[in-house]
């Protein structure tokens, strides 16, 4: 055996385990080849949930303006809506930050209107012994924050960020 080879490592071979354990499940090949499609998969789930708020709150909106009308009418109404706002924070994310802040902020507020009520229920129960006052901040401070996350990284793990220039 040469000097420089150690003994339990073949020349064309990783050193062997020691005795009992074993190797992990997923090696890292598996998680690189996966990671593209995991991003996708969540990107696809947090648009999907974003839209399916804006398009049922654009929908509960307008129900007074749209009570005579056919009764998809909410619904054709509400994905107009939300495949104008993707486009737009799309379309101007880089290039017009005021007006993408704008349409992310109406985007966010249909997420909030929707995950509010939980999020609030859940601070009322975790801070019940605090003032009424630092609930309501909490549960408006975290719901915001998580619709706005949700509204702004649901395209950026679609498409990556974008570069400028």
């Amino acid at each position: 055996m040469a000097a420089t080879q150690r003994p339990d490592v073949a020349p064309d071979r990783r050193p062997a385990a020691p005795r009992g354990i074993q190797s992990a499940p997923l090696t890292h090949a598996h998680l690189d080849k996966a990671g593209p499609w995991i991003r996708l998969m969540l990107g696809l789930a947090v648009i999907s949930y974003t839209s399916y708020t804006t398009i049922s709150g654009v929908g509960g909106d307008l129900a007074p303006v749209l009570k005579d009308a056919p009764g998809y009418m909410p619904l054709a109404v509400g994905l107009g809506v939300a495949v104008f706002l993707s486009a737009g924070e799309w379309l101007t994310s880089e290039q017009v930050p005021l007006l993408y802040a704008f349409l992310l902020l109406i985007d966010a507020r249909y997420t909030q209107r929707q995950i509010g009520p939980a999020i609030d229920a859940l601070a009322q129960y975790h801070l019940r012994e605090q003032p009424a006052l630092l609930t309501q901040g909490v549960s408006l401070a975290v719901s915001w924050g998580l619709s706005i996350a949700l509204a702004r990284y649901g395209e950026i793990l679609l498409f990556g960020r974008r570069k400028k220039g």
